[in-house]
């Protein structure tokens, strides 16, 4: 298996606290666009993009919505339980989980654990929530009242706004930490480069010649998750909930114009698309499931036409509209790109999978970038400004 070695101290840099957002900005599209074009820098407001993006560019953004995924409870001694929903249990689909009408279990993460122990139910209004396995964080949510999961966490649970955002979470989160065209629930953190657009903006790009197309990954807190190992290959990635329409891969069968993926989690899902069909292909993968590590092994020369056209195939003999699955690709410094041209994203944290992923997109170029990005105050991380990243042909 080929994998790189990767000292992750060569992808950390220095991040005042000064540079990271707390907040939105009043206006999403108002917000700065940092624009590499193959190994030029120019400064923009992110408004102009339609005019930025190569000609005819097919978009592809992730509509997938945000949950109220952190539930606090008291216990009747005071002790104050958080409860962070991750995932379903059991690889229940998430909209399965959240049309649940009495009960329903979750794979989640507890602050406060120790003060709740395994015999103990928590109470809320209409319910309870009992451990089901505690070394496993699994607990079952039950109630009475026939609403769906859905509509309980809506009353039950506050926006998750990202970890190192140091403040409350606020009643203007509920639809400022959400994207304009955000569909599906099962979100734990917004797929934050598509905070930026705006029902007009969208409109404007599609005016200008481009399409806009949406796809489904359900972003985890996995994504929050540091890399703790000095070589970041050994790093174990988080794994994903993602979905595509049958109408978006024909398109990409036979698309010829520039593919710009709005965020990381939408590079991800495409470039998971591609290895799906490789996999199929040399009958090494019965499902769509991609190891973190997959597009690293041994494969033969496969080109993205008959990648794509081989899951057509398998949707056919499956009989299925849609194509669901998950995935951990791994996309670090190395990684030979098979879908995209280029990326718009926010500016992420120091030593993190995100930075990797953009340090494999631009070489070493993402230091220039980074470093004018602190040189002209651009604001980082969930809340702040966005980037257009082109990489070199």
């Amino acid at each position: 298996m080929l994998i790189p070695k990767i000292d992750i101290l060569n992808y950390t840099y220095e991040l005042p606290d000064l540079f990271i957002a707390s907040h939105p900005l009043p206006v999403r599209d108002a917000s700065r666009l940092l624009f590499y074009n193959q190994g030029r820098v120019s400064h923009h407001s992110f408004y102009q993009i339609p005019d930025l993006l190569p000609t005819d560019s097919l978009l592809i953004a992730n509509e997938s919505r945000v949950i109220p995924a952190r539930i606090t409870l008291h216990k009747p001694s005071g002790a104050k339980i958080e409860i962070f929903l991750l995932e379903p249990a059991h690889g229940i689909h998430f909209e399965k989980a959240l049309s649940s009408t009495d009960s329903v279990e979750w794979n989640v993460l507890v602050g406060n654990k120790k003060k709740w122990k395994s015999e103990e139910t928590l109470f809320w209004p209409f319910g309870t929530i009992q451990w089901i396995n505690r070394e496993e964080d699994r607990v079952c949510f039950k109630w009475t009242n026939r609403i769906d999961f859905a509509t309980v966490i809506d009353q039950l649970g506050d926006t998750p706004i990202p970890p190192y955002i140091k403040r409350a979470t606020t009643v203007e989160d509920k639809t400022q930490y959400q994207t304009v065209y955000a569909q599906e629930k099962g979100s734990v953190a917004a797929p934050t480069a598509g905070l930026h657009f705006t029902p007009d903006l969208i409109k404007r790009i599609e005016h200008a010649g481009h399409q806009v197309r949406y796809l489904t990954l359900h972003v985890g807190a996995g994504t929050f998750k540091p890399v703790s190992v000095s070589d970041a290959s050994k790093h174990i990635m988080h794994t994903e909930h993602i979905r595509f329409s049958r109408s978006l891969i024909e398109l990409l069968v036979h698309n010829k114009k520039p593919i710009i993926p709005v965020g990381t989690t939408s590079l991800r899902s495409l470039e998971s698309l591609y290895w799906f069909g490789v996999g199929l292909l040399t009958n090494t993968l019965d499902s769509f499931d991609i190891p973190q590590f997959f597009p690293y092994q041994s494969h033969p020369k496969i080109t993205k036409t008959e990648a794509l056209q081989a899951v057509l195939d398998y949707m056919t003999k499956q009989s299925c509209v849609e194509l669901s699955g998950r995935t951990a690709l791994f996309i670090i410094p190395g990684y030979k790109f098979r879908l995209i041209t280029g990326l718009i994203t926010n500016f992420h944290q120091p030593g993190s999978t995100l930075l990797l992923l953009v340090a494999a997109l631009l070489g070493d170029d993402w230091k220039d970038v980074y470093s004018q990005a602190l040189k002209y105050t651009y604001r980082f991380l969930s809340f702040g400004d966005a980037s257009l990243l082109l990489p070199k042909k």
